[in-house]
Formats: C-alpha cells, structure tokens, sequence
C-alpha cells in the first residue's frame, strides 16, 4: 500500500515532444574536449550560413564533408556537401565544378564527374585538382592513354608530385612495373 502511495505522489511525466516539422534541431551534442576537427566544422558551416552565396566558404564547408566521407567512411556527409554544391543550381565556379565531380565520382558516376572536371577546366585550365580527379577515373576506367594526357598536363603546370603519382600509376597499370616504381619515387 506504501508503495502505491508513493508512486501515486510522483509528478507525472510530460508526453514525449514529438517536433512538428522534419528539420527541427531536437538536441546540439555538445564538442569533446580536444576535438578540434569538430570545432573547425562548427566555424566552417557557420561562415557558410552568414554567406549563403560565398562560394569559398560553400567549398570549403562541402571539401571538410568530403574528406569527412573518406576518413570515417560515412557515406551521409557526401549527402551534406551535395546539398551544399546544389545550393548554387547552375551557377558554379571551377572550385565547385570540381567539388562536386568530386562528389560524383564517390558515387562512380565517373561520367557526370569527368564532365565537371571538364566544364572545370573550360572555365580555368590551369585547375590541376581536375586534371588529377581526371587521371584518376581515367585509371579506374582502364582509359590509360586519357590518364597520360592528364599526367602530361600535371607535368605542364609543373605539379611533380601529382605527375609523378600519376604517371607511376599509368605505367605499373600497363605493367611497366619497375619504371613505375622509379616515377612514384
């Protein structure tokens, strides 16, 4: 019987808040200690929202993501910079042609990426990153003499790492194995 009353004493719980709307934020977790990484995506993703139409900082925001995707292989933040390229519709500079190839290609949709490197390098052909991005679909895709067009242009904008990644791939791809060791090194 005591333990009837006690219970009966208790305040009664509030109904669960069910949001009304899907983009309500319910909770902001906040950062752990030492956990700069976090910190530098809070400040990116703040400097895009003060700037909606900056492209730098859209890039920047939409490049942490990507590199997020990779590093932890979490498929959701190639979603967020997607959603933060698409902002702009047709309206994109080289840095997001390219960050959205980028994009496309994690996706191996090489095509739609090859073409945004492309329109990248129309606009600015001095881009190594596309030409880089280039290369590499072109590696995947066994097209090894488009792979050493874009190795040669890598060398022509006097990138020797990039050429040299590039150019020992090609060659160790096309079983020139031992020269290809010497170019990667």
């Amino acid at each position: 019987m005591a333990l009837v009353a006690a219970l009966l004493a208790l305040p009664a719980l509030p109904a669960p808040r069910t949001p009304t709307n899907d983009a309500t934020v319910i909770e902001r977790l906040p950062f752990r200690a030492g956990d700069t990484r976090s910190r530098a995506l809070a400040e990116l993703r703040a400097n895009a929202l003060k700037a909606p139409d900056d492209a730098v900082a859209s890039v920047a925001l939409a490049q942490a993501y990507f590199d997020l995707a990779l590093a932890r292989g979490d498929p959701r933040y190639v979603g967020y910079a997607d959603a933060i390229v698409a902002r702009f519709g047709a309206q994109l500079n080289p840095d997001l042609l390219i960050t959205r190839g980028m994009l496309r290609q994690y996706r191996h949709d090489f095509s739609a990426a090859l073409a945004d490197f492309a329109a990248a390098l129309a606009l600015d052909p001095d881009r190594a990153g596309a030409h880089a991005w280039r290369g590499a679909i072109y590696l995947v895709e066994a097209q090894y003499a488009n792979a050493r067009e874009e190795c040669a242009a890598l060398l022509r904008l006097q990138r020797p790492v990039l050429h040299g990644g590039c150019a020992g791939l090609v060659q160790a791809y096309t079983g020139q194995l031992t020269g290809g060791y010497a170019t990667l090194q």
